[in-house]
């Protein structure tokens, strides 16, 4: 239950920075920035997301 509710949370954060990226207005340099920092942010939370969920796919097979 704990494991689900984490990938919940990384899951639900990764679609509000997503939100966030959508609403800037790109032709602005400091909107760019934050696009950019969102993007980056984005990726780090889909590989962790990921890894977990490989994690517990692993230790579940490990039972």
């Amino acid at each position: 239950m704990l494991k689900q509710e984490i990938l919940s949370l990384i899951r639900n954060r990764i679609h509000e920075l997503k939100y966030q990226q959508v609403n800037l207005k790109p032709f602005i340099q400091s909107d760019q920035i934050k696009h950019e920092q969102l993007e980056h942010t984005i990726q780090e939370l889909e590989l962790v997301h990921d890894r977990i969920q490989q994690l517990l796919g692993q230790s579940s097979e490990a039972c």
